[in-house]
């Protein structure tokens, strides 16, 4: 299995989400795509190859705005977000090795820096709890 594919329209959070706001974009970033907040205080594209998730980012989430560089912009990171139906009960669900994309624990490759997102509560929703661990797979 690869990274899941997510249309952005179908990227919706359920009631009693946690989102953070008070930072702006540091790239364009589309709904539903993984950022973590950079060193220059500016939201990026997470990858689990990179080096800032290497050293456990203490912010991670999802993408909840559609943005270009420079616009402030929403970032879940903890409730229940909705993505239609691309995901599998039960799995567990991380940053991938693909900017932006999100992937099944299973998944990650050797040298991935384990950056967990949440777990699947249904085929359709992703129940968060978002945990940078600075764990690197051998």
């Amino acid at each position: 299995m690869a990274d899941i594919t997510v249309t952005a329209a179908n990227v919706v959070p359920a009631v009693g989400y946690s989102a953070e706001t008070n930072y702006l974009a540091g790239a364009t970033i589309t709904r539903g795509q993984t950022v973590y907040l950079s060193t220059a205080n500016t939201w990026l594209l997470a990858d689990a190859d990179a080096s800032a998730l290497a050293a456990g980012s203490t912010a991670v989430g999802i993408s909840l705005s559609d943005v270009v560089a420079t616009q402030p912009m929403l970032v879940m990171q903890s409730g229940v977000l909705g993505f239609g139906a691309v995901l599998t009960k039960g799995k567990i669900y991380c940053v991938s090795a693909t900017a932006g994309g999100i992937a099944p624990y299973a998944d990650l490759g050797t040298t991935a820096n384990v950056t967990i997102l949440g777990i699947a509560s249904s085929t359709s929703n992703l129940t968060m709890r978002q945990w940078a661990s600075s764990i690197t797979i051998p």
